[in-house]
């Protein structure tokens, strides 16, 4: 008989930093404003507007983009004004002096 036995390896936790925490700039939630669909756009869209618009990356999954429109809604407008939103605050930051062709 093969005498086999169980381990499992646990890696202890680590001490939680902002700089182990990496927030993917890509997954934040983009909807229109007006209509409530949900936007999607092509991959690096989200990093784009953010760098463009000088605000700082400390976002995360608590924070929205509102597009005030889409295609869908109105569909003959080329550029949509966006608005960083955290629900359930006050806080907004218009992201409108950096618009882009969707």
């Amino acid at each position: 008989m093969n005498s086999m036995s169980k381990v499992t390896a646990k890696k202890k936790p680590g001490p939680k930093t902002n700089a182990s925490h990496h927030f993917d700039l890509e997954t934040l939630y983009v909807e229109c404003a007006r209509c409530g669909r949900p936007l999607i756009w092509e991959k690096g869209t989200t990093t784009f507007i953010i760098q463009s618009s000088g605000i700082e990356k400390s976002l995360g999954s608590d924070w929205l983009i509102l597009s005030m429109g889409c295609p869908s809604c109105s569909p003959d407008q080329l550029e949509f004004v966006l608005t960083l939103a955290r629900p359930g605050s006050n806080s907004a930051r218009s992201l409108k002096e950096k618009q882009r062709s969707n």
